[in-house]
């Protein structure tokens, strides 16, 4: 009897440990480098779970350029790259399931200049009717002198 009660607490143990190993979470990980591939170090990541349209972690990539986001309930999901000096990049549409391990991958692009420099002048006066020439200078006048 005792062999038997011994084997079922033994038996309820292994399977009560299985239930509990079970992981049911997703990772995202990824890189984030500019056009030319190098890494950027310190970029911001921000993951969104738009499920429940909370921000669910803030972390800065490493000084490889890479991330590593654990442990996330299993949802839907979008991911932001920010980086002094260039554009923010947003991938939407990243859906978890249990034990996912999904790789999100930015190219940051360099942030353009957006000062828009307009000249303006008013056009030059010809009068295109008559024939008579005005202010002329001669060869033998010095230019300095005119007025």
């Amino acid at each position: 009897m005792r062999i038997r009660f011994a084997l079922s607490g033994a038996l309820l143990l292994l399977l009560g440990s299985y239930v509990f190993a079970q992981e049911i979470t997703a990772t995202i990980l990824g890189s984030v480098t500019d056009a030319s591939g190098a890494a950027v170090s310190g970029a911001k990541i921000i993951v969104v779970n738009t499920d429940q349209a909370i921000v669910l972690r803030r972390l800065t990539t490493s000084a490889s350029g890479e991330y590593v986001v654990p442990l996330l309930p299993i949802g839907h999901y979008e991911v932001s790259a920010d980086a002094p000096g260039f554009k923010t990049s947003l991938e939407t549409g990243i859906e978890l399931s249990v034990n996912d391990r999904r790789a999100v991958n930015f190219v940051l692009q360099v942030h353009g200049l957006s000062d828009e420099i307009k000249v303006e002048a008013e056009p030059l006066q010809v009068d295109l009717q008559s024939a008579t020439a005005a202010g002329l200078v001669s060869g033998t006048q010095d230019p300095r002198t005119c007025d």
